[in-house]
C-alpha cells in the first residue's frame, strides 16, 4: 500500500502584507493579508544556524498560516513584537564565564554564569549533554533538560576557554 503525503505546500507570507501586535492581554495577534487573528504563535524553523530567518506562522489552533523568510522586512512594530515573542518562546541564557566544570561520581557539575545570572548544571555524560551548532556555538543541557548557550566560544575569557578545552 502507497502512502499518501500531506499537503506539503510551503506558503511564505510577505511581510509588507501582515503586521503583528499584542492585546491587552499580552497574546500575540495581529493582521495577515487582511485577515485580523487574535492570536498567533511563531515559532523558529530550520536550519538552527540562522534563527533569524525562516519564522512560522500559526493560528491560535496550531494550524501553520505560512513562514516568514526575512523578518527583518516587518515593520517597526511588528519586528519589535517578533523578537520580544521569540525571547519569551525561546528563552535561552547565553554563559558569559565558566566557573568549573568537574567529574565526580560519576557526574559532569558545570559552574556557570550567565546573563540570567549564576547557574548549575549536572550531566551523566558529555556526549548526550553537548551540542555543537557550527565551528563555535555550543548548547548545555543538563539531567532535567535545562539549556543555555555559548553563542560564541572564542568570546569566553581564557579561564573558561581552559574548562571548555578540558572537556571537549
Amino acid at each position: 500500500m502507497r502512502s499518501q503525503r500531506a499537503n506539503c505546500e510551503i506558503k511564505e507570507l510577505s511581510p509588507a502584507s501582515m503586521s503583528l501586535t499584542r492585546s491587552i492581554g499580552g497574546i500575540l495577534s495581529g493582521c495577515i493579508e487582511g485577515r485580523a487573528y487574535d492570536e498567533l504563535i511563531l515559532y523558529r524553523t530550520f536550519p538552527v544556524t540562522d534563527p533569524d530567518h525562516y519564522v512560522s506562522v500559526r493560528d491560535g489552533n496550531g494550524i501553520e498560516l505560512g513562514i516568514i523568510v526575512e523578518p527583518q522586512e516587518l515593520d517597526e512594530e511588528s519586528r519589535f513584537e517578533l523578537a520580544k515573542e521569540m525571547r519569551l518562546r525561546y528563552f535561552m541564557p547565553h554563559v558569559t564565564c565558566i566557573q568549573s566544570v568537574r567529574y565526580i561520581h560519576e557526574m559532569w557539575i558545570w559552574q556557570l554564569v550567565t546573563d540570567a545570572g549564576p547557574l548549575r548544571l549536572i550531566m551523566p555524560n558529555l556526549h548526550e549533554h553537548m551540542q555543537m551548532h557550527g565551528a563555535s556555538r555550543l548548547l548545555l543541557t543538563d539531567a532535567q533538560g535545562r539549556q543555555c548557550e555559548i553563542a560564541n566560544m572564542d568570546e569566553l575569557g581564557p579561564s573558561s576557554k581552559k574548562w571548555l578545552a578540558d572537556v571537549l
